[in-house]
Formats: structure tokens, sequence, C-alpha cells
């Protein structure tokens, strides 16, 4: 069984865990799970990725297909987006939703106790399954019903 890494929210409680489902240096697999609870939860709206080094901006998501976007957002002023330097992508099912905004939309997300399975297609060279994983952002809105936080690696609980 893969090796889950955990998230844990800036500056509130939410959580999120990540199980690298199969990796090379050109496709890669995730499941994402929503791991806050009762106390603090919010919605995953978008995953950001902080990839090493100088990547060119070919990333795609070869599934779930027509259902979300990359987004190249690297201006944005907030959200994951500010952690990262590669790309991100948001959870919108908007067919021509705005592919600058960043941030996703909540009723599109991942609520508290649900899972999704991304693949990307890209430059994965010379990192791990791990390294991947640790350099996933995820940013979550409608925290304890308005506010939005970005998870960073943290203990898994």
């Amino acid at each position: 069984m893969p090796t889950p890494f955990c998230f844990t929210g800036i500056s509130t409680g939410v959580r999120a865990q990540v199980v690298v489902n199969s990796f090379s240096s050109t496709n890669v697999c995730f499941t994402i799970k929503n791991t806050s609870t009762v106390g603090t939860i919010g919605t995953i709206t978008n995953i950001g990725f902080d990839l090493p080094g100088k990547r060119p901006n070919n990333y795609a998501l070869t599934a779930p297909t027509g259902a979300y976007f990359v987004v190249h957002d690297l201006s944005a002023s907030s959200g994951a987006q500010n952690f990262v330097s590669t790309f991100d992508f948001v959870l919108h099912t908007l067919k021509d939703g705005n592919p600058t905004f960043g941030g996703g939309k909540v009723a599109d997300g991942i609520a508290p106790g649900q899972s999704a399975t991304f693949c990307l297609r890209g430059d994965f060279s010379g990192l791990t399954a791990a390294q991947f994983a640790a350099r996933i952002y995820p940013r979550f809105q409608a925290v304890n019903g308005g506010g939005s936080d970005v998870a960073k690696p943290g203990p898994c609980q």
C-alpha cells in the first residue's frame, strides 16, 4: 500500500491526505482526500504544485477529463498560487469558466470525507513520488462556513 502524505492548513486545522497511485517521469496519478473533521472543515477547490527547477508549462490533466482544468495562474494574489511556481488546477466544472481564476468552486470541490483521483501528464523527471507529493498545496474554501486556507505538508493524524 502506498504511503499517505498529509497536509495541514497554514492558519486553520483543515487537513488533506494524498496517496500517489502511480508515478513515472511523464505521468502521475494520485488520490487526494479531504480529511478535515468537525470543528475545522472546508472544501478543497484548488490544488497547486511547486515542482523544483525550470519546468515548462506543458502539464495536462488526463483524468478525469473535461471536468477540471489545469491553470497557469502564477500572478494570483491569494490561495495555493502564492506557494507554487509550476502550475495548479482548479476544481470547477464551468466549461467556459475563467481559466485564470485559480480559486475553484466550492460546489465542485472535494468536501470533508470525500476524495478524488487525478492523473497528470508532464515533466516529472528527477522527482520521486514522495518529492512530488511533498510539493502539493491544497486550497480550501468555505472553511468553517466562510474563510479560506492553504495546506502545507504536515503530520498525519
